[in-house]
């Protein structure tokens, strides 16, 4: 496995306003072909790969290996029928 020495800088293309579970976030937005390995991204944010989005349940990584590994960091809400 790669180490890395220390976490990249990262900085967002924008910021947008989105809506999402009932709150406005004021959201930060990554194109992640300008992420470097080792980069690590909590939400709500916006990913642009393909149009995929992370509304904050997930966190996203870029790995040594230049792929997108996202993690699921908060529960989905239990569903009402």
């Amino acid at each position: 496995m790669l180490e890395l020495k220390e976490k990249p800088v990262i900085s967002p293309v924008s910021r947008v306003q989105i809506y999402s579970y009932g709150e406005v976030h004021d959201t930060p937005v990554f194109n992640t072909e300008t992420l470097g390995s080792g980069a690590s991204i909590n939400g709500p944010t916006i990913l642009i790969e393909k149009n995929n989005y992370n509304r904050g349940l997930l966190q996203g990584e870029i790995t040594a290996r230049n792929h997108l590994l996202l993690t699921r960091r908060v529960p989905l809400p239990a569903r009402q029928t």
